[in-house]
């Protein structure tokens, strides 16, 4: 703490810890191995590639608390660490010379052992553990039917699995001891009791309760390693502070899988025609279960103290688990048309996706778990005589005795949606005007369908929560989003060394993905949901200018500018879930997209001389637009007519540094080092700002005014606002050496 002489006022004043400024190893290990396989006669050949690479990431806390808010050891701890490890492996057989045989395998992991938001830097290992595991296996077959005729099968199998967690026992409690507060001939006294049984336990309460004697429950610190009760979560401090307890009780096991089955054939049928055609099926499986932990409840339905944490059923509002089995396929024909003066590119593709889903019967009826109308309750259910039994015990014996299984009611209240088909012309003109410039065009329609989440949403089964407005879900009756694109360009040779690309783009993008108008449901006037609809539209426009130069005197350089224009209804459906919750109207009129970047530039400049071979790689970009907000202590009218995504967030720029020396040779051995430097100038460009004040570096609710000086606040008023997540990440030097042979 600190006091102005000036103004009296006490502050917090930081003791700022610099980690990056201190050695913190990294590792980065790649490997390839390739060749023929020996005795094969070079039949068989095979390639090997693998990676291990081990990082901190630039963000870093303190470990003052654990997530049971004890006191840690204060050490330096990294927010995002991660280990990856890849490895992939390539069998080709040469089985005839007009017939190959390749199977791919690829396998990657990425471990996080805690990954910590920057609200609970001082928890570092209040973050979840995250793995995530991806593996393929391709097989493909590619035989030349004749000088002009071949085709490709391919087989692929994809699967990979998600899992995150604080602690992966989700019944983890930690040990706990009893403090009494006791008052001795007038003066209080506290006293720590530990059991070691729930009889032992029961009789220190019991004790408790007959003397009148105040007492909690208090995490032991020789035993603090688990869940703690929902409330302990939740963030009742001053403030401006920092957190000091978090025991997230969300748990996520996900995956998704596929096979792929694919044909291409391609045919020069003659001088003139070049044709491809081909198809492809895909059947995917998507499988979901997450839940969070609630406190476990004796047989009245009092919750157990001690806090014991328990997974609910798949019926409760706090455990989702499903899987869906979309399907797609498609097939196109395309003919490549060379004339002496024009190429044209003529294609048609047919495509079929299937969600392979269900939609309620009656939209203002959907929970199958409690359903209003009686005809879907149970065969003979009788709604009167139900509301006329006297206690819950007879009213649950009644629902055992006459309700459907959920599997029944799924069938008498869900319906099937239909498979969405779609037909997408698309055609593609060159044209030279010299013998070093071409005019191409192209013309296409585009479709896809929307993410798992749009068409299955995170809580199946349309299960409400009575009271609760404004619930969304997901549809699986939404149609493809459609894009349709266009593309005039010039290609040309300026000179004898440089490559002139200009294009002008438009996409024009229907069946946005939005939000649905409010549901209004049987159960209560205030029990409503929407869900996702395609309803929204966006457009994309603009024009890329790209230089290439060849290589001249030990020089190559590259360069391209591109400007456009993103403008839509929503840039995300969940923006306008937000406006509805916050009882706003719908968009009535395009806004600038999230992702509506005007100005981006891209320049590389290589130059390369004995052995050594330097690059700068430049990147230049305008910020993303942002909604601004009041700022604090102005008044409302100051910012009337302001909507959404007006203000820009400030421009960025970066300078990368690439350089490689061959050092030397030894026989069959090449020694190389490399050096790559990633921000190079070490530039602190703002990636996001405060919507009051239009940058990161400080915001009007930042201010001791507003955040008066309390002894109990973790962390100063001032670092409680540094984002440095909102910046550019800082300079990254690698040092590396290669070997080949």
């Amino acid at each position: 703490p600190y006091t102005d002489p000036k103004t009296g006022r006490t502050r917090m004043v930081d003791e700022t810890t610099k980690p990056l400024e201190q050695i913190r190893p990294e590792s980065d290990l790649r490997a390839t191995f390739s060749g023929p396989f020996p005795f094969t006669n070079d039949k068989v050949s095979f390639f090997i590639n693998g990676r291990y690479e081990k990082t901190n990431g630039y963000l870093y806390g303190n470990n003052w608390y654990t997530p049971q808010g004890l006191p840690g050891d204060s050490s330096l701890v990294p927010l995002n660490p991660k280990l990856y490890y890849a490895l992939q492996g390539k069998l080709t057989f040469y089985i005839s010379p007009t017939l190959k045989v390749n199977y791919n395998f690829l396998y990657n992991r990425t471990e996080r052992d805690h990954n910590t938001s920057l609200a609970y830097r001082y928890v570092p290992f209040s973050g979840k553990q995250q793995y995530r595991t991806a593996v393929t296996h391709m097989l493909s077959l590619n035989q030349t039917l004749s000088n002009s005729t071949f085709y490709e099968l391919k087989l692929s199998n994809y699967e990979s699995n998600f899992e995150s967690y604080l602690y992966d026992n989700p019944s983890l409690t930690p040990g706990y001891f009893i403090r009494i507060y006791k008052n001795v001939d007038g003066e209080d006294v506290i006293e720590d009791r530990y059991y070691s049984s729930e009889s032992e336990r029961l009789a220190i309460e019991n004790e408790a309760k007959e003397n009148s004697w105040k007492f909690e429950y208090i995490v032991d610190p020789a035993r603090a390693r688990g869940f703690l009760h929902p409330d302990s979560n939740i963030y009742r401090g001053i403030q401006a502070s920092q957190r000091r307890i978090q025991t997230p009780l969300d748990f996520e096991y996900s995956s998704n899988k596929f096979w792929l089955f694919r044909f291409d054939i391609t045919s020069q049928l003659s001088f003139h025609h070049l044709i491809k055609a081909g198809g492809q099926a895909i059947f995917h499986e998507i499988n979901r279960n997450q839940f969070t932990l609630r406190p476990k409840t004796d047989e009245n339905g009092n919750e157990i103290v001690p806090f014991r944490p328990t997974i609910e059923p798949i019926s409760s509002l706090w455990h989702n688990k499903y899987t869906r089995t979309p399907r797609e396929f498609s097939a196109y024909i395309q003919d490549k048309m060379e004339f002496d003066q024009l190429i044209i590119n003529l294609g048609l593709r047919f495509d079929y996706f299937d969600a392979n889903h269900v939609i309620p019967v009656d939209p203002r009826d959907p929970d199958v778990y409690n359903p209003v109308n009686p005809e879907w309750k149970g065969p003979d259910w009788d709604e009167e005589y139900y509301q006329s039994l006297p206690d819950e015990q007879q009213r649950k014996e009644y629902e055992q005795a006459h309700s459907y299984t959920t599997e029944e009611r799924r069938a008498l209240m869900y319906k099937k949606v239909n498979p969405k088909i779609q037909v997408s012309p698309r055609i593609g003109i060159a044209y030279p005007i010299s013998e070093k410039g071409v005019i191409h065009f192209s013309y296409g329609h585009f479709f896809q369908m929307p993410d798992a989440r749009y068409l299955y949403g995170i809580r199946p089964d349309y299960k409400l929560s009575v009271g609760d407005q404004y619930q969304l879900f997901g549809n699986p009756d939404l149609e493809a989003e459609k894009t349709v694109q266009y593309e005039l360009g010039l290609q040309s040779q300026i000179g004898q060394s440089i490559g002139l690309d200009i294009t002008v783009f438009y996409k024009d993008i229907r069946d946005w993905v939005g939000i649905s108008p409010l549901v209004d449901t049987k159960h209560s006037q205030t029990t409503r949901y929407v869900q996702y609809e395609n309803k929204d539209y966006a457009n994309v426009r603009g024009i890329t200018v790209a230089f290439e130069g060849r290589m001249s005197n030990n020089f190559l350089a590259t360069l391209d500018y591109t400007f456009q224009i993103a403008e839509g209804t929503y840039s995300d459906p969940r923006d306008a879930y937000a406006a509805l919750q916050g009882n706003q109207e719908p968009a009535k009129q395009l806004i600038f997209m999230d992702y509506d970047r005007r100005n981006v530039i891209n320049g590389t400049l290589t130059y390369r001389i004995s052995g050594w071979v330097m690059s700068l790689i430049g990147k230049f970009n305008t910020g993303f637009p942002y909604t601004p907000q009041k700022a604090a202590g102005t008044p409302a009218a100051n910012y009337r007519g302001w909507t959404e995504n007006i203000a820009r967030r400030p421009s960025t720029s970066q300078l990368d540094l690439r350089v490689d020396k061959t050092v030397f040779t030894t026989g069959k051995l090449i020694h190389k080092l490399y050096l790559r430097v990633y921000n190079l100038l070490d530039q602190r460009g703002e990636l996001n700002v405060y919507t009051d004040t239009g940058t990161a570096r400080y915001t009007t609710s930042g201010t001791h005014t507003l955040n008066p000086y309390n002894p109990s606040r973790i962390g100063s008023v001032e670092h409680y606002y540094l984002r440095p997540n909102w910046y550019q990440a800082p300079r990254q030097i690698q040092l590396g050496y290669i070997i080949s042979f």
